[in-house]
């Protein structure tokens, strides 16, 4: 809760900023925002991360409820990847925004720049690896910080007679 109410005070104070100081969105800064999206891949890696999280969600699935079947899940699970590839452009627009906002446009023709270089595309190469390796480290974090995190809770609640 303390980390989601974090988040939306960042993402206030980012919009502001961002969008303050936001360039126009040309159509040359458009294309080029659209070509850097396809330098990096950049919705297959999200595409990546989406079904890597499905895999995550029904494996947890599979182990809470070993009552469902097998057959049942492996659906769920396949119909759930095919969503999302089958929509996955629709961030496009998105995206387009979210670079436009925080991007000047030279700082995308750099980056163009650098990842059509052989460090750039090695970056990319391992960038999803390393995120989902980063993503696996994240929970396993959360994991040991959720016992430390509910006793705190439990004692604040208690000291503000919220709980007995």
């Amino acid at each position: 809760m303390k980390n989601n109410i974090l988040s939306i005070l960042v993402l206030i104070v980012l919009s502001f900023s961002s969008t303050a100081f936001a360039e126009e969105l040309t159509p040359a800064k458009k294309a080029d925002i659209e070509k850097l999206l396809k330098v990096t891949g950049s919705l297959k890696i999200a595409s990546i991360f989406g079904n890597a999280v499905t895999t995550q969600m029904f494996a947890a699935l599979k182990q809470t409820r070993q009552d469902i079947p097998e057959k049942t899940v492996d659906i769920i699970s396949e119909e759930t990847s095919k969503v999302i590839n089958e929509n996955i452009s629709s961030l496009i627009d998105p995206m387009i925004t979210i670079y436009a906002d925080n991007l000047k446009h030279d700082e995308i023709k750099g980056l163009i720049t650098f990842y059509e270089t052989p460090l750039g595309r090695k970056t990319i190469e391992v960038m999803p690896v390393m995120a989902q390796e980063g993503m696996k480290v994240g929970q396993e974090w959360g994991r040991n910080l959720a016992p430390q995190l509910i006793k705190r809770i439990d004692e604040r609640l208690k000291k503000e007679k919220l709980i007995e």
